[in-house]
């Protein structure tokens, strides 16, 4: 599925997913988008752009290297992120079984796989 975000949004998401893959470069696992962007019900002004970032690790020194990008993703464009370790998503999807289930079935995979499938 192809995502249509507005150019600035759009911009904003291909400066974080650099940052990320910079960042932790074999470490990230996946990058899922998910939510009303995912879906094509994205509305300028009003949704927010859904991501799930799967990491192998979670360093904390690349952790504290990725807080300013988020960060910034977050204020500029509102891109909301949630941090997942791969070995956690089983029980993440015990937890959220109904989001998850989402991600698995209309989330677009940006970097790497749908590791909810």
């Amino acid at each position: 599925m192809a995502v249509s975000l507005p150019p600035p949004v759009q911009a904003a998401l291909d400066e974080l997913l650099g940052a990320l893959k910079g960042v932790f470069a074999d470490d990230l696992a996946s990058v899922m988008l998910h939510g009303s962007a995912a879906r094509g019900d994205y509305q300028e002004g009003e949704s927010d752009v859904d991501l799930i970032i799967v990491l192998r690790d979670d360093n904390p020194e690349k952790l504290e290297a990725i807080g300013g990008p988020l960060q910034l993703a977050r204020f500029s464009a509102r891109i909301e992120g949630i941090l997942l370790l791969s070995s956690e998503i089983e029980g993440a999807s015990d937890v959220f079984p109904l989001m998850y289930r989402d991600v698995a079935d209309e989330g677009v995979a940006l970097v790497g796989e749908n590791p909810f499938k």
